[in-house]
C-alpha cells in the first residue's frame, strides 16, 4: 500500500474537521472552562486554516470543501462521550491531545518533505507553535 502523499489540503481537511469536532465539544459541554477552551480551539483552527488558503493559492492547490469520514466518526465518537462527566471529560481531552499531535506530525512530515515550498514551510513552523501552545492548553485543563 502506498503511502498518501500530504499536501496543504491535506492539512486543510484535518484542520477542518478538527474545527468541527471543537465547535461540537463546545455546544455539548455545560463546563464554561471547557467550554471556552473549545471555543477557542475551533477559532484557533480556523485561523490556521485561513493561513494555508492562501498558501494553497500561492501552490495553485485546490482546498477541500467539507471533511472526510475520519473526521464525522471522531466527532460522532467525541461528542458522545459527554465531556461534562469527570471520565469522560478526561477521555475527550485526551482524544483531543492524540488528534492534535497526529496533526503536528503531518505538519511536521509536510515540513520534512523535499518537494515543500519554503515559504509553505516557513507557515507551518509557525503553525506548529500555535498547535503546539494549543495542546498544552488542552493538558491544562485535565483534571490532576
Amino acid at each position: 500500500m502506498e503511502t498518501p502523499v500530504l499536501t496543504i489540503s491535506h492539512l486543510y481537511r484535518q484542520l477542518a474537521e478538527n474545527n468541527l469536532n471543537y465547535t461540537n465539544l463546545a455546544e455539548h459541554t455545560s463546563e464554561p472552562g471547557l467550554k471556552a477552551l473549545f471555543r477557542s480551539l475551533s477559532a484557533s483552527r480556523g485561523e490556521l486554516m485561513h493561513g494555508l488558503t492562501h498558501e494553497a493559492a500561492l501552490e495553485a492547490e485546490t482546498l477541500p470543501n467539507g471533511t472526510g469520514l475520519g473526521g464525522i466518526v471522531e466527532r460522532v465518537l467525541l461528542t458522545s462521550q459527554h465531556p461534562d462527566g469527570a471520565e469522560d471529560r478526561d477521555a475527550t481531552l485526551a482524544a483531543c491531545v492524540r488528534s492534535e499531535t497526529h496533526l503536528l506530525e503531518e505538519y511536521d512530515n509536510l515540513v520534512r518533505d523535499l518537494a515543500t515550498a519554503e515559504h509553505v514551510k516557513a507557515v507551518l513552523r509557525t503553525h506548529h507553535g500555535l498547535i503546539k501552545a494549543d495542546i498544552a492548553a488542552i493538558q491544562a485543563a485535565c483534571r490532576p
